[in-house]
């Protein structure tokens, strides 16, 4: 049967098509099961708990795997983090029960969006945002306020959902200034989201602000449930799943 492990895992989302494994394509848990087979010589499935979109980070990405290697956890996390590029990193790895399912008992996800509010520096610019045009911390807030509590977001998804339930509970949305002053933070807090959501809301309240245009049409674009709004989407760099929370 066995042994079924859970780790977190960090990586820099830049070079990959997403988390989940994909045919030909670099993926995050494309390259812990490579890795792990180059290691240790068994293959093993990785299973997510948020499969994040190509170009997006983590700091804290939760995911599952079994296998029949015997060694020690500790001998198991250094030698696999030997083995894989240094854009992915196990923070940490332990066994738990053959029935472990960490998408129960999630608490909440907080995911981070940064915004460059001057051209950043080349070495940061695959990590945020840069808006050109004025952009105020206050009328950003005002404007991502709006989303939160439990809403129908299917204007503000892929379109894709084909009769999947869109409603969905945003706890906290935070818009913090970082950096001096010439960076936004963005701090999205929830249980669950839909795909795309959150870089469509970042987006569309962007938008909004530095086209000074009335919060009545985010409110209005809300109540259609319409996939098809015409606002930004902000882009994939500027977003990192930060942690996964559980229930205690």
């Amino acid at each position: 049967m066995g042994q079924r492990f859970v780790m977190t895992v960090s990586y820099d989302g830049t070079n990959y098509c997403g988390w989940q494994r994909q045919n030909q394509q670099p993926t995050v848990a494309g390259v812990l099961e490579q890795t792990f087979f180059k290691t240790f010589g068994q293959e093993i499935t990785v299973i997510g708990v948020s499969r994040t979109d190509a170009g997006v980070h983590a700091r804290g990405q939760v995911a599952t795997f079994v296998t029949e290697v015997s060694l020690d956890v500790h001998k198991i996390k250094f030698a696999w983090n030997n083995q894989l590029p240094a854009t992915v990193l196990i923070l940490s790895l332990a066994p738990v029960s053959y029935s472990y399912n960490p998408f129960l008992h999630v608490e909440k996800k907080i995911y981070l969006y940064t915004i460059f509010l001057q051209r950043p520096l080349p070495f940061v610019c695959r990590y945020g945002w840069y808006v050109h045009m004025p952009l105020a911390q206050k009328d950003l807030q005002e404007a991502l306020s709006l989303f939160v509590g439990t809403h129908d977001f299917r204007s503000f998804s892929t379109g894709d959902e084909r009769g999947e339930d869109t409603v969905r509970t945003i706890d906290s949305i935070v818009v913090e200034q970082v950096a001096e002053g010439t960076e936004l933070r963005v701090i999205v807090t929830g249980q669950k989201f839909l795909r795309h959501m959150i870089r469509r809301i970042i987006g569309a309240a962007v938008d909004v602000v530095v086209k000074q245009i009335s919060l009545d049409v985010l409110k209005k674009a809300l109540l259609e449930k319409n996939a098809h709004q015409q606002f930004f989407n902000a882009p994939p760099q500027g977003l990192v799943l930060y942690s996964i929370e559980y229930k205690q």
